[in-house]
């Protein structure tokens, strides 16, 4: 059991599943953000979810090649995009072999003048065919838009669900990791031009469907050392301005690109 400020389900989720490596050119990791789930493989964005404070974490056992997490966050007067929400998250893993399987529902509650309703579903799977990694996910966020970037109130009749679909593929050959992923954000009639609930404004977008492709390339110096260089292009639909970052941010329509290079260590 673990108390405190807590990685939620949903960011194990999206760091298991990038095939391009947790890079910051994520084909599935931007969109995740972008239409502003509970799913993030991002640390620093608590925004979108990735940590939560005042948070109780409960990890079974593996057995069978079973494991599941439930958590709760308490929210303590504070709002879902401050990283302080009140929000309950489960999370259902299995492992056995080549297959790996994951689904994750979190529950954002709402709270009026702070936090808007949403349900977050999540489910992937991978299959490692020994020559390579396949990885397949699909993402539902079920919530309203808000008029305006941070803003509380959500829209009137504005509930309904957004798609988000990924796949990638991974070969190691030797030190060296290659990496390709893709992923299209399909998002409701009633949310196109307009802003998630519970996303914060440096994070906030307007949303339209939006398709992601990105490559990666690793090159392994130890087992806990590694360089990489990774490139992503984003392209929105007509009302979208998601980007890779908010600095990036392109006008309605417009697309995103990022080229990413440094070295990793894992302590």
């Amino acid at each position: 059991m673990s108390l405190g400020r807590i990685h939620t389900p949903g960011r194990v989720f999206g760091i298991k599943y990038s095939a391009t490596g947790w890079l910051s050119s994520d084909p599935g990791g931007i969109l995740y953000i972008a239409s502003g789930t509970g799913i993030s493989p991002a640390m620093n964005t608590d925004t979108t979810g990735a940590r939560l404070s005042n948070a109780v974490s409960y990890t079974k056992p593996t057995r069978g090649g079973f494991t599941g997490t439930v958590m709760h966050s308490t929210g303590e007067g504070q709002s879902y995009a401050s990283g302080n929400a009140k929000v309950t998250t489960a999370a259902v893993s299995y492992l056995d072999g080549p297959l790996m399987l994951d689904l994750v529902v979190g529950k954002i509650y709402d709270i009026p003048g702070r936090q808007s309703g949403q349900t977050d579903i999540a489910l992937g799977g991978r299959y490692d065919f020994t020559v390579g990694k396949v990885f397949a996910t699909v993402v539902r966020r079920n919530g309203s838009v808000v008029a305006a970037p941070g803003a509380t109130p959500p829209l009137v009749g504005s509930n309904d669900s957004d798609m988000i679909y990924a796949g990638g593929v991974q070969f190691p050959v030797g030190p060296h990791l290659y990496g390709l992923g893709a992923s299209r954000m399909k998002v409701a009639d009633k949310h196109r031009g307009l802003y998630s609930g519970n996303v914060s404004v440096p994070f906030a977008t307007r949303l339209d469907d939006t398709t992601v492709l990105s490559v990666s390339y690793t090159y392994f110096l130890s087992k806990r050392t590694s360089l990489f260089v990774a490139y992503g292009t984003l392209k929105n639909d007509t009302q979208g301005n998601t980007s890779f970052s908010p600095g990036m941010r392109p006008v309605a329509g417009g697309r995103s690109s990022i080229a990413a290079s440094g070295i990793r260590h894992n302590f």
